[in-house]
């Protein structure tokens, strides 16, 4: 085998590698989409939502900035 044939080789073998991660990836990407478009998912992030809006306009959160803070130096 060549020097060229082995750097082609080489780059196949990790092209391959690519493809099938690239291919993964779709694959959780499509698993994802109908999980949230499910009726059920979209009245739990309705309600996640009002919920979280509620905790801010009662001041019972933090920034992020502060929260991570104090988790930083525990």
């Amino acid at each position: 085998m060549t020097k060229l044939q082995a750097i082609v080789v080489a780059f196949q073998e990790k092209l391959a590698v690519v493809q099938k991660i690239l291919e993964k990836r779709e694959q959780e990407e499509r698993e994802w989409s109908r999980v949230l478009s499910h009726p059920e998912s979209q009245t739990f992030l309705k309600n996640l939502t009002e919920e979280t809006k509620a905790d801010i306009a009662a001041g019972r959160t933090k920034e992020w900035r502060a929260c991570r803070e104090d988790l930083l130096h525990t």
